[in-house]
């Protein structure tokens, strides 16, 4: 008969199967972190005797006993180090039945339905019901004497790498389930969101080197091509690439939490997903544009290849007029128009209605003839997005037109770090979250393009320069 935990079958053999593998982490971890908050109990109490200029004879009792069952716990022979020597066997048992991938182990018994790994190791929430229901009991483990929740104790199990990690939640040690992290990474991604644009790469390291071109058709370098006549050798030509470097950068938040929002799982996780997502957002996008390249992503206001179209002649300050926009259109080189997108500054999107090409409107409101993810609107058909991230009316930068394609982008996949600390604001009576995003972009290129037959250049990134 199949069991429910799994549908994975193996031929029974003397080998236990990873279910039951799993059990036993389980109930070590549970012992391992049991044993790590005793000590940390200990510890405070021997610091807490230890400080006092003098003991009586009970005390020093209580610092003998103390001392001595702390040195059992964490002694080179001590309880903890018994375990660890037992995880470790069990870990590499584990690791050599998945190794088997499959493979029936020989046995006299003919059945051949086995229950295979207990699905619940594999749910990507942890087998906790909501964000807010996963850090609550991340907090109730770290409190003084606190202790873990079976699901914490079973998701640590079954998490890799975080088994030497396991009992210190106050200190950040708790892996976050994948599902939780990502959704607030999805979050982060939504309405408005630059960096889904963009060319995006998900990498294992910390840094990667792509190739980068900036030869055209046109020009004299790179892949060439040219008019062959019948029978004549065919010329040969070189690719030139150069290469790009994007390593890492940390996006963090630190978010104090009351104990009265502690109370509620629900609200605690919808607050803090929401807020995370909305501050790191805004930070993602205004690095996108504003962004140095020294610490965190490189943006576009800070482009080599960034062209900045001149005023129309007599044009009074402070406005955005149609042959301003027809020029940033007319220069501007886009390799994926579905990525590309006007940034406008929010004082100045009220000058876009009243732009024409003799009767004929260039921009089109929400609500007609629109996309559905352009809430801004439609301009020379390109989606229009307001920001705050571009420099107010009348300076340059106060509108962009940028494909999105023509900025690389890196991240390491697994979404937004979670960790937790009951010590940071102790006084206050609060928790601290920390969340963590890493990730790096530049744009692909560094030069304007020329074109043939040309004086101006073109560029996947065009503003609009000081109308004062």
């Amino acid at each position: 008969m199949i069991g429910m935990a799994g549908l994975f079958c193996y031929r029974r053999g003397p080998v236990g199967d990873d279910s039951i593998m799993n059990k036993k982490l389980r109930k070590l971890l549970g012992l391992k972190a049991a044993l790590v908050t005793e000590s940390e109990g200990l510890s405070a109490d021997i610091e807490a005797l230890e400080d006092k200029a003098e003991l009586t004879d009970d005390e020093q009792s209580q610092l003998k006993t103390a001392s001595s069952r702390f040195g059992a716990i964490l002694g080179e022979d001590g309880e903890i180090a018994k375990i660890n020597t037992q995880i470790d066997r069990e870990t590499r048992l584990a690791a050599e039945r998945r190794s088997l991938g499959g493979i029936p182990l020989e046995d006299t018994d003919d059945t051949d339905i086995h229950v295979g790994e207990d699905r619940a190791t594999q749910d990507p929430k942890g087998g906790f019901a909501s964000f807010g229901q996963y850090l609550l009991d991340v907090y109730h483990a770290g409190l003084p004497n606190g202790s873990q929740s079976e699901r914490l104790v079973a998701f640590q199990a079954a998490a890799p790498t975080t088994f030497s990690q396991t009992g210190v939640g106050a200190d950040g040690g708790f892996a976050v389930p994948i599902e939780f992290g990502r959704e607030i990474e999805r979050l982060v991604l939504t309405e408005e969101a630059l960096l889904p644009l963009t060319r995006q790469y998900t990498i294992a390291g910390n840094s990667i080197k792509l190739p980068r071109s900036e030869t055209t058709p046109w020009g004299s370098t790179g892949i060439q091509a040219y008019w062959t006549g019948e029978g004549a050798a065919i010329t040969e030509s070189k690719i030139a690439l150069e290469r790009s470097e994007l390593a890492l950068h940390k996006l963090t938040a630190l978010t104090p939490v009351t104990e009265e929002l502690l109370a509620d799982a629900q609200a605690l996780g919808s607050y803090l997903g929401l807020e995370t997502s909305d501050v790191f957002r805004w930070k993602i996008n205004d690095a996108l544009i504003n962004g140095s390249g020294v610490g965190l992503p490189k943006g576009v206001a800070n482009a080599a290849a960034l062209v900045a179209q001149a005023k129309v002649s007599g044009q009074s300050a402070d406005t955005i007029n149609a042959t301003n926009v027809l020029k940033m259109f007319g220069r501007h080189h886009r390799r994926d128009l579905g990525s590309s997108r006007w940034l406008i500054c929010p004082d100045g999107f009220n000058q876009l209605p009243a732009m024409t090409i003799g009767n004929e409107a260039i921009y089109f409101p929400p609500g007609a003839r629109t996309l559905q993810n352009a809430p801004g609107g439609l301009l020379l058909g390109i989606p229009v997005i307001l920001s705050d991230t571009c420099q107010k009316l009348g300076d340059q930068g106060d509108i962009y037109l940028v494909d999105f394609s023509f900025i690389n982008s890196i991240n390491k996949g697994q979404g937004v770090d979670i960790a937790t600390s009951m010590h940071f604001y102790f006084d206050a009576d609060t928790m601290a979250f920390r969340a963590i995003y890493r990730l790096d972009a530049k744009p692909a290129i560094d030069t304007a393009i020329t074109p043939p037959n040309r004086s101006e250049d073109r560029s996947p990134f065009m503003t609009l320069a000081v109308r004062a």
